[in-house]
């Protein structure tokens, strides 16, 4: 997979080097930023799918962090139980019950979620609570999931809109609970295909809230037996640097650059992707500009 890659980025390397070095050879065709577009977008485009399919597969492998957010008395508690199946936190009527992050783990058809229950998040005058929703905050962003969960019959208040902003970017699912009473939420159109409407009570639509989360990871996707992805974090973020360097250039090709700049960021990115399967043979670019072109014959 990562071998393969760095072949089409080495066939790009070889020829913009022979372009360079070997002027001479008049027969070999020079690489401009119009060759290099759809080579570039070829190897873009693989680099995405290995990395979403390399995430996935780690997040079946270890499970995916997923916080349960919102202010007091939304049902986020109850989420959690009826996910689980068990009484793990404790749900009352009163507001701020939950004051630590409670954790659970559950199995959707050989797919893990870490669960963690959050305070309420709620301005506060107890110590306690107010060290519950300050956890509940660093979740937002320390997740690979967030279920920000509100209430059917309540308008979103400021301090929810406010997350929601907060959610842009990441993966999130707005759980919409309660919804056996009057609705007076407004969900906005950037949001609607990220909303599932809830009954944690009357356990309505626990289904499509796990559907939901299925969907956001694209599970249906990956042939679960194949783990031949990249698995650990090392090598994702590795990736994702070869990924952002291949970007770089990419966003440079509408300029008048030349060609033999753009050599420097594709040979980094070939180079950190050798890191990954520890192939890092120094000569390895001259052995393919000799072999690609017949240099010397």
């Amino acid at each position: 997979m990562i071998r393969e890659l760095r072949k089409v980025i080495i066939d790009v390397l070889a020829n913009i080097e022979v372009n360079i070095d070997y002027p001479e050879y008049e027969d070999i065709a020079i690489v401009t930023t119009e060759i290099l577009k759809p080579k570039l977008e070829t190897i873009k485009n693989r680099m995405d799918k290995i990395l979403k399919d390399s995430q996935n597969t780690m997040f079946i492998k270890e499970g995916i962090k997923t916080a349960i957010i919102g202010k007091p008395n939304v049902g986020k508690s109850s989420i959690l139980n009826k996910l689980l199946d068990e009484e793990k936190a404790i749900v009352t009527e009163i507001a701020g019950t939950t004051r630590d992050v409670v954790e659970g783990r559950i199995n959707l058809d050989g797919i893990i979620l870490n669960i963690f229950d959050t305070a309420g998040i709620r301005e506060t005058e107890d110590i306690v609570e107010k060290i519950g929703v300050s956890k509940s905050l660093d979740l937002i962003n320390n997740s690979d999931l967030v279920l920000f969960v509100v209430n059917y019959d309540e308008a979103l208040s400021p301090e929810e809109l406010q997350i929601l902003s907060q959610l842009e970017g990441k993966k999130y699912i707005l759980v919409v609970n309660k919804n056996d009473l009057k609705k007076k939420i407004e969900v906005s159109e950037n949001h609607i295909d990220k909303s599932v409407e809830i009954n944690t009570l009357k356990k309505v639509n626990l289904d499509g809230l796990i559907n939901k989360i299925k969907e956001m990871f694209h599970f249906e996707e990956i042939e679960l037996e194949d783990m031949s992805y990249l698995t650990n974090a090392r090598s994702i973020a590795l990736l994702e640097k070869a990924y952002e360097k291949i970007l770089e250039v990419s966003a440079t090709l509408d300029t008048e650059i030349s060609v033999d700049l753009l050599e420097f960021d594709i040979k980094e990115a070939w180079n950190i992707l050798g890191e990954i399967i520890g192939e890092t043979y120094q000569e390895e670019l001259i052995d393919q500009l000799f072999s690609q072109f017949c240099l010397g014959k």
